[in-house]
């Protein structure tokens, strides 16, 4: 059977993108840009695992013959609220970031002894 639902986190703000695996199984899909997702389940127990960056992984025992909508509703990952990226131009939560960061602490740029933060920062940035 199919079973539909959202995912939102804990102030029911839907999340973009979150995982929905049938645990034990390869049947995964992902969230739409409104939290919504449908999935075949199989089983007659079945178990979502719902994972999203940032937030705690939520399991979920479904009843196929008599839920047919539910709502996942996730935590933030203590360990990650207090982190946030500094991007040159914001500071942003890092559950609230995407993309790829690079973190380079003051020793790794004292450690060089070039003229300019840019000599610096080359070989220890991607890309740079």
């Amino acid at each position: 059977s199919v079973i539909s639902g959202i995912v939102v986190d804990d102030n029911n703000d839907p999340l973009i993108g979150a995982t929905v695996r049938l645990n034990g199984t390869d049947i995964v899909t992902t969230t739409d840009v409104d939290g919504a997702f449908s999935i075949i389940v199989e089983g007659k127990r079945p178990t979502l695992e719902v994972t999203y960056v940032g937030m705690k992984a939520a399991s979920v025992r479904l009843n196929p013959d008599k839920e047919k909508f539910i709502m996942v509703k996730m935590d933030f990952d203590p360990t990650l609220m207090n982190e946030v990226v500094v991007t040159g131009y914001q500071t942003l939560k890092r559950e609230n970031a995407t993309g790829a960061y690079q973190t380079i602490s003051s020793a790794d740029i004292d450690r060089s002894f070039t003229g300019t933060v840019t000599d610096r920062l080359e070989g220890k940035v991607p890309g740079l």
